[in-house]
């Protein structure tokens, strides 16, 4: 019985129990055993050669016999410890705003101190692009671009988006979520965000388009081109608004 046994009264428990081999006993047994264990030399050592370190409750502890203590708000990353933030988890959104009209929605956002994403335009118009109220603005067209805008072609705004489409992916780098926004029937829009948005996607990018169709005075071959550039902007995006 555990009254008439040597062994302690939770050891006893610990023998009955059947999913307790004899190994796990014999070693739960040297535990409660009153003899004096040999004592273990590389402990002794790593003990003698570290100094002692002070743990939870005030208790001073050797850095063989302290746990590993991690602090609730670090998360293990690649072997280290960092500190987590909230924002270090957020997900980086870019605006990016093609065009003549693609630049005015993002001057409207600036405007609006609208927080937590990353702003970005692009035209071929140099003078327009003056106008931007971000920093982050690309001439599209690259060294043979004259930055004199594309005279409402698009496949000239096509060939220019084309032309920089690497300086483009280089700002989205590491990006997880890309707005596109930009006005249908001109030329840059039309032309060079369908190109822009397919770059953003073909990265593994969740891209969203949100774009604007031209009004019925402005005429009905400014339509077709806006129809037309739907058609293209339907397939380069994951969304389109």
């Amino acid at each position: 019985s555990a009254v008439g046994s040597k062994l302690p009264l939770n050891l006893f428990y610990l023998k009955s129990a059947r999913y307790i081999n004899k190994s796990d006993f014999r070693q739960a047994s040297k535990c409660f055993s009153n003899e004096v264990q040999p004592p273990n030399e590389e402990k002794l050592k790593l003990q003698k050669n570290s100094s002692t370190i002070r743990g939870p409750q005030s208790k001073l502890r050797t850095p063989y016999e302290q746990r590993e203590l991690k602090p609730k708000n670090f998360h293990h990353e690649q072997g280290k410890y960092l500190q987590g933030h909230l924002y270090e988890f957020a997900p980086r959104i870019v605006v990016i705003g093609v065009g003549g009209a693609g630049g005015n929605a993002v001057n409207n956002m600036v405007s609006s101190e609208l927080k937590g994403v990353d702003f970005f335009v692009c035209n071929t118009d140099a003078q327009h692009l003056s106008t931007s109220l971000t920093e982050n603005r690309l001439r599209l067209g690259g060294v043979e671009g004259e930055g004199l805008g594309c005279g409402a072609n698009p496949d000239a705004g096509r060939e220019a988006a084309l032309a920089s489409k690497e300086s483009v992916l280089q700002f989205v780098d590491g990006a997880h979520m890309v707005f596109i926004t930009a006005g249908m029937g001109g030329g840059t829009g039309t032309g060079g965000a369908p190109v822009i948005a397919e770059a953003c996607k073909e990265n593994g990018i969740l891209t969203v388009a949100v774009v604007t169709k031209p009004f019925r005075f402005e005429g009905a071959h400014r339509m077709r081109l806006a129809e037309e550039g739907l058609v293209y902007m339907r397939q380069a995006t994951d969304t389109l608004i």
